[in-house]
């Protein structure tokens, strides 16, 4: 499908979880293939999402830009986006905050993140600053309409 090794680990631990969540809930109680091919329909589903938001989504590791380096009167391409970041990451919530700043301001790695505490393993650390970026990523994108004129 495309995806990295990364990535196809993430979206099978999400498929699990699918699976988990649909016989907890009740939805799921019984299966007429199996649980393999259960679980290969649900990453199936989740691949093709993964590439249709991904191809949209822009990360910060894409832009390369580290707060601790930005000038104080920086280029007129950038200002906007330093000017949203500085608005929307107080908002975004102390423990993504923090998550975030550890990972892409402080370059520390996904397990140093996990032994500094909080989280139950690397790819816990992982799911959390992927829906962080997602989540600071639909912040940005709802700033910009609100701000931009209709026409």
């Amino acid at each position: 499908f495309g995806v990295s090794q990364e990535d196809a680990v993430d979206i099978f631990q999400q498929a699990v979880l699918v699976l988990y969540h649909n016989t907890a809930n009740g939805k799921l109680t019984e299966l007429s293939s199996g649980i393999k091919a259960y679980l290969f329909g649900v990453m199936r589903l989740k691949c093709l999402e993964f590439a249709r938001t991904s191809r949209k989504t822009i990360y910060p590791e894409d832009l390369h830009i580290s707060l601790a380096t930005i000038p104080d009167e920086p280029m007129e391409e950038e200002s906007q986006l330093i000017s949203v970041l500085k608005t929307l990451l107080p908002t975004l919530g102390a423990s993504c905050r923090q998550l975030l700043e550890q990972y892409y301001y402080k370059n520390k790695s996904i397990h140093e993140i996990f032994e500094l505490g909080g989280y139950s393993g690397d790819n816990s650390v992982k799911t959390q600053k992927h829906k962080c970026v997602k989540r600071l990523h639909s912040m940005i994108l709802e700033h910009i309409s609100i701000k931009r004129p209709e026409n």
